[in-house]
């Protein structure tokens, strides 16, 4: 399967590890993989470690036609299969990418807030037509979601972040670097 993720993020390696992890396995599983991030993402290295094809992208807009045109010819050139966008910024040039393409659009939302069938705006992300499946991180944004969409082809599903406990697995900090001790409440 041709996979393309457009994901902004990127500036903490221990905040996108359980997405971009998944990306990883998704390559190792055996699938063709493109992420289009930002060039200053932490997780770029391990990325192209393990076969995913990278495109630096600035995504700042919403609506950034360079953006749509460039991720359209992408998902026809790599004759992609799904489409997964993760932020609001992602989610309008990923669909208006879409349109015209066979590509299945999935799309992530991890916040209830900021999503109501009567706010324009929500049409150019998780409401927007072409989007084909939500990605809900917990219960109840899915069922915040669903109760925002007004057709049943939307497959809306909640698949939790997965963290790999050997991830937390270090020696504790020498607190005199810090100019502390264990004796003291430290944060």
């Amino acid at each position: 399967m041709n996979i393309l993720i457009l994901t902004p993020k990127g500036n903490s390696f221990n905040s996108i590890r359980p997405e971009a992890e998944i990306y990883v396995s998704l390559a190792k599983a055996g699938h063709s993989v493109t992420v289009m991030t930002n060039r200053e993402s932490k997780y770029i290295e391990r990325y192209l470690e393990n076969n995913v094809d990278v495109i630096e992208t600035k995504h700042k807009k919403k609506i950034d036609f360079k953006i749509i045109k460039e991720t359209h010819n992408i998902i026809r050139d790599k004759n992609i299969d799904i489409v997964f966008a993760t932020s609001s910024r992602t989610i309008p040039n990923a669909a208006f990418a879409c349109i015209g393409t066979k590509a299945k659009l999935v799309v992530y939302r991890g916040t209830t807030g900021g999503m109501y069938r009567h706010d324009p705006a929500s049409y150019l992300n998780i409401l927007h037509p072409r989007v084909d499946g939500v990605i809900c991180v917990a219960e109840a944004i899915k069922t915040h979601i669903k109760k925002q969409v007004f057709t049943d082809s939307k497959k809306i599903v909640t698949i939790q972040k997965g963290h790999d406990e050997s991830w937390y697995r270090q020696n504790s900090l020498d607190l005199k670097e810090f100019g502390t001790n264990t004796n003291n409440f430290n944060i």
